[in-house]
Order: C-alpha cells, then structure tokens, then sequence
C-alpha cells in the first residue's frame, strides 16, 4: 500500500482540504492514473508512456522531485511517478469500453459458470477462514466474537471479488462504506449469527441519556434486521456469493452510479445467478425472483443503528467507517483482542 493511496482513504473523510500531487507536492488537480497529482506530473507521465520515451540520470539516479526543480531530471521523475503507483495500463486502456471493467479482472470469464465457479471458491476459503479464526478461552463464545469473525471476513472477502479488486483504493473505500451494513447481514444470515433480541432491547431500553425516540428507532432496526436474518437463511453458498457481490455494487451507492461499469458488474452477476438457479433447481422456477425480493428488507436496517447496536461493545476507539479504513490499508490479519469487552452499549443523547 503506496503512501500516496493511503492519503487518498484519508482524504476523502476530509475532502475540503487540499492534497498534494503526490510526485512533486504541488496542489493537486484531481485523481489521475490512480494518484492525486497535479496537471503538470499527468500530462507528463502520459506523455512518457504514450511515446515510450526513455530519459537517463545525469546524477546518482535519487534527484530530489518537487515543485521547483522536478523538470531537472525526467528519469528521477518517472521512476518516482512509477513508484507512487501511477498506472501505465491506465493510458492504454484508453476510454473504457462496455465489458472493459471486467477485463481488468484477474480472472477472464469464458462463460457464466467460471464467474459462478470463481464466486463458489472465495466463499469455501471464507469459510474456511471463519472456522479457523483464532479464538480465546473467554471469547470463544460470545456474541462479540461471532460477530466480530463474520465483519472481519465480510471484508476481506471483498479483497478477492473479481470487478472489485480492481478499483482504485478510494473507491474501495466509498463503496464498503455504503454497503457494509448489507454485507454484514447477508453474512450474518449465511452463518446463523443468533442475537438475543429479548436481551438487546432490554439493553436499548435501560441505556441511560438515550431519548425515547432514539430507543424506539434502535428497537425497529434490531426487528428488522432479525426478520432480514429470517429470510435470507437457507441459501446455497453460490447464492450468498452473487448476493453479497450485487449489494457490493448496489446502485443505491452514489460511489458506485459514478462507476462506468458498476451496473454491468451487476447484470453480469444477476445473469450468471438467474442461470444457476434455473439449471440447479429446475423444479423452482420462481426461486430466482424470490431470492432477489429477499434482499427488499435490507433498506428497512439503518447501517448507523446497526453499528450502535453490534459494534459499539467492540470498537471502543474507532468506527465502522476507521476499521474498513484500517483493512484497506493493512489488511485484517487476526481479529484484535482488546475490542472484545464485555460492556454495557453507551450512553446516546
């Protein structure tokens, strides 16, 4: 992970400040080839490949690039160019055509059933992850352990989602930030999470500072996520697959609308699902609309509620929003010990 990616995931929680090109350290002009840079380091990293040109150090090949003196050595200024993680497959793609986005893939579907395939192997190695996660004595079986298990592998599922894995870092961001609490329910439904709601709304009703209107919204979001749980159970693990990757790239994203091929992404996975459904279960010839109305009760779930009411006990000094930020940027590894106290939710105004 580039310096440069890194600042974008921060920039864009502040975009009203101003980044720096991440070559020269002059004001930015947007996102170009993947990095901030400004109009003079993009139009001569396009320059550079488009022509193929090839430049020698006069010095030791370590010339110091900024605003003032980073037309003294072109050689020093591609190769920082190249290091910041400028892409030269960016030039040549040229204007992405309809499928190009696919493409980019690092797997090229010859047919619907390699994407179904592809989707089918991503959730065994989940899975695979999810019973093996590291667990302690004290934690193994808590709640807070079982849901912290399913959102750490929610999320590094998506690292390896073909049409995903491709996109710039901040986009990364920006679209797991829309669709996490989806995610977390399809997983949460996939794995029979079971959540005392008799306990949690007794919770919810006894948390000091928090005013009645507040409690009775917490109350309908724990119901409505409990019903979306009821109704998405069931399902075959290819299934779950092309539900998590349509909710990935939801329309309702104002991130993804701005994606070219965001809706291709999805018509590509809902045709390869409709098929599998028809060739899988020909005696249900319903069952692919059925699944599809399923997915309605997700906009009934709050992602802020959702948060409040499941992640509040374990992200003590972070958010939702900090840990997809944190996973980007180094990955998950291992589920982190100190989140997991056992504490009564916090005071809400």
């Amino acid at each position: 992970m580039s310096w440069s990616q890194l600042h974008e995931v921060y920039w864009y929680d502040n975009p009203e400040k101003t980044i720096d090109c991440a070559v020269c350290n002059a004001p930015s002009s947007g996102r170009h080839y993947g990095v901030f840079t400004c109009e003079g380091c993009k139009c001569f990293f396009n320059r550079t490949v488009r022509y193929k040109l090839s430049y020698t150090c006069e010095s030791s090949g370590n010339c110091r690039i900024d605003r003032q003196n980073r037309t003294q050595c072109q050689h020093c200024r591609f190769e920082k160019c190249v290091q910041v993680g400028m892409r030269r497959d960016a030039i040549r793609r040229g204007r992405p055509t309809k499928y190009s986005y696919l493409s980019r893939s690092s797997k090229s579907f010859t047919s619907q059933y390699d994407l179904i395939t592809l989707l089918t192997q991503l959730e065994r190695g989940s899975r695979a992850s999810i019973t093996a996660a590291p667990s302690s004595p004290t934690l193994e079986s808590t709640p807070c352990h079982k849901i912290w298990t399913l959102f750490s592998a929610a999320l590094k599922w998506t690292k390896h989602v073909p049409m995903f894995s491709n996109l710039d870092i901040c986009e990364q961001y920006a679209m797991l930030r829309c669709c996490w609490g989806d995610l977390f329910i399809l997983v949460a439904a996939q794995y029979d999470l079971q959540i005392d709601s008799v306990a949690l709304s007794y919770e919810i009703e006894t948390c000091a500072g928090m005013c009645n209107e507040r409690k009775l919204r917490l109350k309908q979001t724990l119901a409505s996520f409990h019903e979306c749980l009821l109704r998405l159970r069931g399902l075959e693990e290819a299934e779950y697959a092309c539900l998590k990757v349509m909710v990935l790239f939801s329309s309702d994203s104002a991130e993804a609308r701005c994606l070219p091929d965001a809706e291709t992404s999805q018509e590509v996975v809902l045709s390869a699902m409709e098929r599998y459904c028809k060739n899988r279960f020909p005696n249900e010839a319903f069952r692919f609309g059925k699944i599809l109305l399923k997915l309605m009760g997700l906009r009934a779930v709050n992602a802020n509620d959702l948060e409040f009411l499941f992640f509040s006990k374990i992200l003590h000094h972070t958010s939702i929003a900090g840990v997809i930020r944190n996973q980007l940027v180094s990955g998950l590894s291992h589920s982190p010990v100190s989140p997991y106290k056992e504490a009564g939710m916090k005071s809400h105004q």
